[in-house]
């Protein structure tokens, strides 16, 4: 059997330490939809404190109960959870989860 080269070696430990890490830098939040622009990717979720104003990542999901939908899917008043990361004073949602009656 080939032994890897070292470098391989080394990018397989990042890739597994990135798995673990990412997830534990990501935040939750459960608020209202208050305004949706899918032009921009953009959307504003408010909570019991403040709106926060997100954009959806380019590998972003929504998912309306459940299902895989579109930002442009989601209406005033739903109630919803975002999976989300902060990079400098901007929020990126990575994942939208929204149920409906």
């Amino acid at each position: 059997m080939r032994a890897l080269p070292k470098c391989l070696i080394g990018l397989l430990a990042i890739t597994i330490l990135l798995s673990l890490v990412l997830p534990i830098l990501a935040s939750e939040i459960h608020g209202t939809i208050a305004s949706v622009n899918p032009e921009k990717r953009e959307f504003v979720l408010a909570d019991d404190f403040k709106p926060m104003k997100f954009q959806l990542a380019k590998d972003g999901m929504v998912l309306i109960n459940g299902q895989p939908r579109t930002l442009g899917d989601l209406r005033l008043g739903d109630e919803a959870t975002v999976v989300f990361e902060q990079q400098e004073q901007r929020f990126i949602a990575r994942v939208v989860h929204c149920t409906r009656p």
